[in-house]
Parts: structure tokens; C-alpha cells; sequence
């Protein structure tokens, strides 16, 4: 079963909870899945080729991913915060023939960067699906290969990871049971989705049927903002919590209010 799957389980089972959260913007379960259907349908055509995803992180990155898992396409997110320079030496070494992008991605790299692709398929931020340029070619991968994720290259040049649905759907299994996620809870979302600890974090919750609330770490008061607002989850990567307690006070606040803020809700912390 893959992760898109579960989604189209809860739209189905539970149509009006809501999956994703970002700024003053919700979608449920329902929605989504048809959202997902949306934006999966040019690329039926396709049959397991591989599709580079560049877009924000957000609602719309997570709509893009899963519509490439359901079309039974290969998944290959470029994270955005790479310079260009980064992106065209993956794409060099790559050697793929087709991109799936949203319209601010599109303005923003501009119309030479995405010629070197025989497909580009842009999605607007109603949803709305675009086919630039659409060619469709043949792709020897691995018949299993679901997602390609690139490494950070903090320690090298960017690896690409290759997982399958068996992969992604045993790795969000074991995270809901080591942490008892269940439909109930809420996680904050404030690190990359384009790497594989974010990656985790969505797929997990996802299947789980509960809440992603999506934010970023460029502004302290937003990350602290997010989590009042009421979250049962927090996930971090070491820096992300010495960035938080650079404001130690109201941290501690936080931690010693924790329930009555969110509603009995207890906080778990984690740096997996």
C-alpha cells in the first residue's frame, strides 16, 4: 500500500479531518485527495518515469509529491534552498526528463532553466494544472523505485537516496509506533520536506490520519507562535532547538504551560 493510499482511506472513512495546516490556511482529508487527483492526472500518461518536484515547502509540496506517487511515477525533490548552480549539477548528473513545479518556483528560475526538460508540468496555487511541454520517453529505473531524496552534501556532493513504497510506508510505520501517533495529533512541520527526516515527518502522519502543521524557522516568533497555537508533536534537528532556547524563558513557558495551551495536549519533543 502506498503512503498516497492512506489518504484516499481517511477522505474516505473521515472526510472533514483536517490533514494539512499552514498559516490561516486548512485543508481535510477529502479535499485533499481530490486535489491530489488534480494535479495527478497529466501525468497518467507517464508509466514509472521520473519527475523532479521543485517547490516551496508547504501545502503545495505535499499535494505535488503525493500526485506523483499516485500516478505510479518516480518522486526526485530538489530542495529549494540549494543554489542554482546546485540544482543543474543534480539535474547534469541526473539526467531527467521531466519537472513538476509550482508557479512561484517557475517565476522565480525563470523559463531558461526549465528548457533542458521534455516535460514541464506547473501547478498554481489553486491547484490548477498547467502542461508546458509534454514528452514522453522511456525509463529503465527500478521497477520498486518510488522516491529519490538527496542527501544535504553537508559532508560531500548531494547523494540521491532510492526508496520504495515498501521503504517509506516501514519507515512511517515504525515512527508511529515508537511515538503512538494516532489521528488525534498534531505535528509541527518547520523543517525541510525535501530531505528525509521532513520526508518522515509527512508520511507518517499522513498515514496516521492526523494533522501536519507546516511553518519554517525563519522567524522565532512564528516557530513559537506554531506551537501555542496547539501542536502534540514537535520535531527538530539539534539546531532547531539551540535556536529555541536562545529565548530561554519563553521556552520554559511553553514547556510549563503546555497542557492548558493546547488543550490537554501532551508536547512531545523529538530529534530523531
Amino acid at each position: 500500500m502506498r503512503i498516497d493510499a492512506y489518504i484516499t482511506e481517511y477522505a474516505r472513512n473521515t472526510p472533514q479531518n483536517i490533514a494539512l495546516e499552514e498559516d490561516k490556511r486548512s485543508i481535510n482529508y477529502s479535499c485533499l485527495d481530490k486535489d491530489i487527483n488534480t494535479i495527478a492526472l497529466p501525468l497518467m500518461d507517464f508509466k514509472h518515469c521520473r519527475f523532479v518536484i521543485l517547490a516551496e515547502s508547504g501545502i503545495q509540496y505535499i499535494k505535488i509529491l503525493m500526485a506523483v506517487y499516485r500516478s505510479l511515477n518516480i518522486a526526485i525533490p530538489l530542495p529549494i534552498e540549494f543554489p542554482k548552480f546546485s540544482l543543474e549539477k543534480i539535474l547534469d548528473a541526473a539526467h531527467v526528463n521531466n519537472i513538476i513545479t509550482t508557479d512561484a518556483q517557475y517565476s522565480r528560475f525563470g523559463e531558461d532553466f526549465f528548457g533542458r526538460f521534455g516535460t514541464v508540468v506547473v501547478v498554481s496555487s489553486d491547484t490548477s494544472v498547467e502542461v508546458l511541454h509534454k514528452r514522453i520517453g522511456t525509463d529503465s529505473s527500478n521497477p520498486e523505485l518510488r522516491l529519490v531524496l538527496y542527501t544535504s552534501g553537508t559532508t560531500g556532493t548531494p547523494k540521491g537516496v532510492m526508496l520504495s513504497d515498501r521503504n517509506l510506508v516501514a519507515n512511517a510505520q515504525s515512527i508511529i509506533e515508537v511515538l503512538g501517533i494516532t489521528s488525534r495529533d498534531k505535528a509541527a512541520l518547520i523543517i525541510s520536506p525535501h530531505h528525509a527526516f521532513g520526508n518522515s515527518i509527512i508520511n507518517s502522519h499522513l498515514m496516521a490520519g492526523s494533522t501536519i502543521r507546516i511553518g519554517n524557522m525563519n522567524f522565532i516568533d512564528s516557530v513559537f507562535n506554531l506551537i501555542e497555537r496547539g501542536v502534540s508533536i514537535f520535531y527538530g534537528v539539534p539546531s532547531t532547538y539551540r535556536m529555541l532556547l536562545r529565548y530561554p524563558d519563553r521556552f520554559k513557558k511553553l514547556l510549563l504551560t503546555s497542557e492548558p495551551l493546547h488543550l490537554q495536549a501532551e508536547v512531545w519533543i523529538s530529534s530523531l
